[in-house]
């Protein structure tokens, strides 16, 4: 599975491959336990429910521990957090038998066989601050009880039955920082949702229904920092809407329908480092708007129209650390115009007519590069 097609951001500038590329794709597990699962000390501002009794914590925990899942205690002996790994034997009874668990700040159901009736354990966690649910079996009717988790930061829906009716249950979650929707059935109405979360940075909306009027509601977002929307019909007239978005890093628009005439609406995103544009219809004509986002460090144009002809444009990109050209049309003769990168470290070309001798030479001249192939 491609390591560089995921929600553009989770790991800056990582080493990428491009083997596998465009099956069904799922986050990086490390990722998503480093984002969902991490537990922060936080200021509780709001009011504390009525405690429950030590022996009932103690039952819960147990119950926790039975379904070959971890709870984590603060040094007064509170239960702030609760983690299930993919081998967990997680139902609807072990997420009811949470309810007395009142102070968790961080929940993590990942792959866990809950639905609606099992997340309603979580309506006692008032401080709750991240909550992953991502490959649950949640759908819109769930929804009610993760809305009224206010103060949660950190929401992760990945791959779970909802759409957007469910998305006015969410209405509430105002100090959302994170929010993962990639793969579910959630469209433009979402969209102008996210629009009004004004500390958003990170977005995936990968898979989903949003098009380039969704897009629209996103122009105005001065928090932005991820986006993916890779796999979505958004076009190259969407991305006339992302033009203003001058926080954002990294851009995930891989199997998109959009062009290289579509790439001159991003220029102006000089805080961009991260951009893939896997398995789109990008080719040669597209990469002088490409060599002018200087501040890039990341770019994949794998599975994209790309040539040795074209490839001549990206020489301006000297700050460039990784990129990736699996399944493209270069050859040996075209890798002399990357002998100038001399910050890059890793370069793909899996599927490409390079060969043994022509990738020798380049290392050569870059001997940091580590070339995949």
């Amino acid at each position: 599975m491609s390591l560089e097609y995921r929600a553009a951001g989770r790991a800056a500038l990582a080493p990428t491959v491009d083997h596998a590329i465009l099956t069904r794709r799922r986050l990086n597990r490390e990722e998503r336990n480093h984002m969902f699962s991490a537990i922060v000390t936080v200021l509780l501002v709001a009011p504390p429910p009525a405690s429950a009794s030590e022996a009932e914590v103690d039952a819960a925990v147990r119950v926790i521990q039975k379904a070959m899942g971890r709870a984590s205690r603060d040094a007064d002996r509170r239960v702030i957090g609760v983690s299930f790994g993919p081998h967990s034997r997680v139902t609807d009874e072990v997420g009811l038998a949470l309810s007395p668990l009142k102070d968790v700040l961080a929940l993590d159901l990942h792959f866990a066989s809950v639905g609606d009736r099992g997340i309603a354990g979580i309506r006692n966690m008032a401080k709750l601050r991240r909550l992953n649910l991502s490959d649950t079996k949640i759908t819109d009717d769930g929804l009610v009880h993760v809305g009224n988790r206010i103060l949660l930061q950190h929401l992760g829906l990945h791959d779970t039955r909802i759409t957007d009716k469910g998305i006015a249950h969410l209405m509430p979650l105002s100090h959302l920082v994170s929010l993962d929707l990639g793969l579910t059935s959630v469209g433009n109405r979402a969209a102008k949702w996210v629009a009004s979360l004004e500390k958003l940075t990170i977005l995936d909306l990968e898979g989903t229904q949003i098009t380039d009027a969704g897009l629209e509601w996103l122009r105005d977002s001065n928090s932005l920092i991820t986006l993916n929307i890779a796999r979505t019909k958004t076009s190259d007239a969407g991305l006339r809407h992302l033009s203003n978005l001058t926080t954002l890093q990294r851009l995930t628009l891989a199997s998109t329908p959009i062009t290289g005439k579509g790439l001159l609406s991003l220029v102006k995103l000089k805080s961009l480092v991260e951009l893939n544009l896997l398995d789109t219809s990008v080719d040669d004509s597209g990469l002088d708007s490409l060599a002018a986002m200087e501040s890039l460090r990341s770019l994949s144009l794998s599975r994209t129209r790309v040539t040795g002809t074209g490839l001549k444009a990206l020489a301006r990109l000297t700050r460039l650390q990784t990129l990736s050209l699996a399944d493209t049309a270069v050859s040996d003769t075209d890798l002399v115009v990357l002998e100038g990168m001399q910050d890059l470290r890793t370069l793909t070309l899996l599927g490409t007519r390079v060969t043994s001798e022509g990738a020798a030479a380049l290392r050569k001249k870059l001997p940091q590069l580590k070339i995949v192939r």
